[in-house]
């Protein structure tokens, strides 16, 4: 794994410890210098200021409020470009006006630097261009497709609440996670592998999410499914609740999620029906979230992964498919079976403990033969990618991990003149995107790291515009990009009193409301691509066909600090 850099809580010379009542206090208003000395060298800072109460506004001193409504009690601020960086030791001081209603005593109850850099390691370059933009479009996308209440730093304005009576069906709060695609159903065990493969990019590329200003944001982004998937698992009763609503019913409408009158049931699988599949995936996005939320918040760490180690113990002694009891094999069948997920799991508490057992589980459950794809069916690869760094004299998962990425490099079908390694007809580009993950962490572990990465940027290249058409895969960016994705929310109107139904399908023009950042299914081998809304097999968007993708473009922005981003060698790159 790359280096974590720390996040941490930092002593101000003003106030001993958090929480810090702000002395300098009047009826309608704050004022405050809070002085700080990290002893970690600080990267073009931005500091997340939590209050006790809310606070309409805040105006900093000589520094850049983002990523803030008013009315608020989170609230950040970042350098301005002569301010950015500290030295160890150096002391750096937050002065601000705030205008706060009342006279309740205002409390900083945490005060958090989100942008820092190990002693030793030098500061990554701010980037910006087209892997650094898109990177923070697809973290947009995941926030256009959360359900259940929405919080007061919501970005989608065409978003209201939804889905609010989740699991009430069954006396349980299964509010929040994420809509699966174009539709209004929470599938989780897509939803679950899509946390995963975020978090492990996360993890491996966290400084190209710092470099492209994005690091706030990504852990916000993950915190949406995670929370979720919390309140799906009952270790007490051993029971995990797999997916919310009935995909038969909501597939036969064509409606906002503000607007279902469907039923949504929720559906479980427990000791009696077991679901090792979905089970043993949420216990690996847990295991992985662990991880990289370490730096971040270490209580939201620990208590994921003590959710993955009760989940994985139910997951591995209670064996069987979920689909068995829950109504998705229509939807998302495991063809794959659940050894793939319980490997995966198995490798993921391994890298989040260190402890033997999980290592020898993975190693008894891992797949001996070449694969053909990474994706939310099949992660055989990644376990055994994540087994070879954990043991790199393994030259067996060596070549395992090179044959599946030769594979994709020279095998597979390749659209003309430009290119793209084509898998499969539905959803090609996550296919492309995912494989292309597994090519950029292989290279991070010594596995042909030049070839890898520029076969990898070339995909990418592809999908932003280096094809046969010319044109943007991604809602929302670059050129000709899809504006009719098969996604009901964005067809209806932003106006939530107006009505949306099949007539917004069945609109020729554009959806209302762009999604942006969403990757559509992408080209037929030949390179055609027809912006047409009712082309699901080509034109849907899906929370899974985003995850590889946007990791991948965390480690190119991440190589484009570093001065290491390679070579273009897509032949239709200009």
């Amino acid at each position: 794994m790359s280096v974590i850099f720390a996040v941490f809580l930092l002593p101000v010379a003003a106030a001993t410890n958090f929480p810090y009542t702000i002395p300098d206090r009047w009826n309608g208003g704050v004022s405050t210098n809070i002085c700080t000395t990290p002893d970690v060298k600080l990267c073009g800072w931005e500091m997340k200021l939590v209050f006790s109460v809310n606070v309409q506004s805040i105006a900093p001193h000589d520094f850049l409020l983002t990523n803030a409504q008013s009315n608020s009690r989170v609230y950040y601020i970042k350098n301005q470009s002569s301010n950015g960086d500290r030295s160890a030791g150096q002391e750096l001081c937050i002065g601000f006006n705030a205008d706060v209603s009342g006279t309740s005593p205002v409390v900083i109850s945490r005060l958090v630097f989100t942008k820092t850099s190990s002693d030793g390691q030098p500061c990554p370059a701010t980037v910006s261009g087209a892997y650094a933009d898109v990177l923070g479009k697809s973290i947009l996308f995941y926030e256009a497709q959360r359900s259940g209440p929405l919080p007061s730093t919501n970005r989608i304005p065409w978003r209201a609440d939804s889905a609010l009576n989740d699991g009430s069906d069954n006396n349980r709060d299964l509010t929040g996670g994420w809509y699966d695609a174009g539709d209004n159903v929470k599938f989780n065990f897509p939803m679950a592998w899509s946390t995963t493969t975020l978090a492990w990019g996360l993890i491996q590329f966290r400084a190209g999410y710092q470099a492209a200003g994005e690091l706030t944001n990504v852990y916000d982004s993950l915190r949406w499914p995670l929370d979720y998937l919390l309140k799906c698992w009952d270790s007490d009763h051993n029971e995990y609740w797999a997916q919310v609503g009935d995909g038969y019913a909501d597939h036969s409408q064509w409606t906002r999620p503000e607007d279902m009158t469907a039923a949504r049931p929720s559906y479980k699988v427990t000791i009696g029906s077991p679901g090792s599949d979905v089970t043993g995936e949420t216990a690996a996005a847990f295991a992985a979230a662990s991880i990289a939320f370490r730096s971040e918040d270490q209580g939201y760490s620990a208590r994921l992964l003590q959710n993955a180690r009760s989940l994985y113990d139910f997951a591995y002694n209670n064996s069987g498919t979920y689909t068995d009891s829950v109504p998705a094999g229509d939807f998302y069948n495991s063809w794959s079976g659940f050894t793939d997920d319980l490997c995966w799991a198995s490798a993921w508490l391994y890298n989040a403990t260190g402890e033997t057992v999980y290592k020898e589980r993975a190693m008894e459950l891992i797949s001996s033969n070449d694969q053909v794809e990474f994706s939310w069916d099949n992660k055989n690869v990644g376990c055994q990618l994540l087994m070879y760094e954990a043991n790199h004299s393994d030259a067996a998962l060596k070549a395992l991990v090179e044959n599946f990425v030769n594979r994709y490099r020279s095998s597979v079908t390749k659209t003309p003149t430009c290119e793209l390694s084509w898998y499969a007809k539905w959803g090609t580009l996550r296919y492309t995107a995912n494989a292309a993950l597994i090519a950029m962490v292989a290279a991070d572990v010594g596995i042909e790291d030049t070839k890898y990465r520029e076969w990898a940027l070339s995909q990418i290249d592809y999908m932003l515009g280096a094809n046969e058409a010319g044109r943007s895969y991604v809602v929302g960016y670059g050129n000709y990009p899809p504006q009719r994705p098969h996604h009901r929310a964005s067809s209806c109107s932003s106006d939530l009193n107006q009505p949306c139904n099949w007539n917004d399908y069945n609109n020729p023009g554009p959806n209302p409301n762009v999604l942006t950042g969403a990757l559509v299914g992408g080209p037929d081998n030949g390179g055609n691509y027809a912006d047409a809304r009712s082309d699901y097999i080509r034109n849907e968007v899906a929370c899974d066909y985003n995850a590889g993708f946007q990791s991948v473009l965390a480690g190119l922005v991440d190589l484009q600090a570093r001065g290491k981003l390679p070579a273009h060698t897509n032949p239709c790159f200009k």
